[in-house]
């Protein structure tokens, strides 16, 4: 997002949504226009701000903006505002969650990735 940011010269919006039900995350200018889209497997579960969370009540993710990074580069918030502490967003196997139709999947691990409050992601694999 944030050489995105740079090279079009305004921020940048990171934005879940499903695409052909198979979960994405794109990157789109204020007026919409989707600079770069990124569709993951169907068996990826998504959680946000999950870390304390057990792994089978992770909250279900609506469409919708995610974070924006500014043309100062900082973080905001979906709703405009800048974010305080690190946001997460955990991608895991569905598995992992109890998701119907996959069999418990074993060791279970996450991928964590740390978007800061000064736009800087970071990516940490954890075990649960």
């Amino acid at each position: 997002a944030k050489s995105s940011m740079v090279n079009q010269n305004t921020a940048v919006t990171v934005r879940y949504l499903q695409l052909n039900g198979r979960p994405a995350l794109q990157l789109a200018t204020p007026a919409g226009a989707a600079l770069r889209t990124l569709v993951l497997p169907d068996y990826v579960a998504f959680a946000f701000n999950a870390a304390a969370t057990a792994p089978t009540a992770w909250p279900a993710p609506t469409a919708g903006d995610l974070f924006t990074c500014d043309s100062q580069g900082r973080t905001l918030s979906a709703s405009g505002t800048q974010v305080g502490a690190i946001q997460v967003v955990s991608l895991t196997h569905k598995g992992m969650v109890d998701a119907v139709g996959y069999a418990e999947v074993r060791p279970r691990l996450r991928y964590d990735v740390q978007v800061y409050p000064l736009w800087t992601v970071g990516v940490a694999k954890r075990t649960f």
